[in-house]
């Protein structure tokens, strides 16, 4: 059994606000590490859950990699 976590949403390092798609709205620069890191610990969450599960976890955070929103 495998046991995904989640992708990164945002580019690393991203310095400029992006939309949100709401008008008006904006990703801030600190909002984006913001998510990053809450998905991080997300996933090192579900990882030791996996393990202790004794399930396969496999670390999909850099799979949009380049595709990420506001790329």
């Amino acid at each position: 059994m495998l046991v995904l976590g989640y992708p990164r949403f945002f580019p690393p390092g991203q310095s400029k606000q992006c939309p949100t798609g709401v008008p008006f709205h904006h990703f801030l620069p600190s909002d984006m590490k913001w998510i990053n890191s809450e998905i991080l610990h997300i996933d090192n969450k579900i990882q030791a859950a996996a393990q202790t599960a004794g399930v396969t976890y496999v670390n999909d955070y850099s799979a949009f990699r380049d595709h990420e929103l506001c790329d």
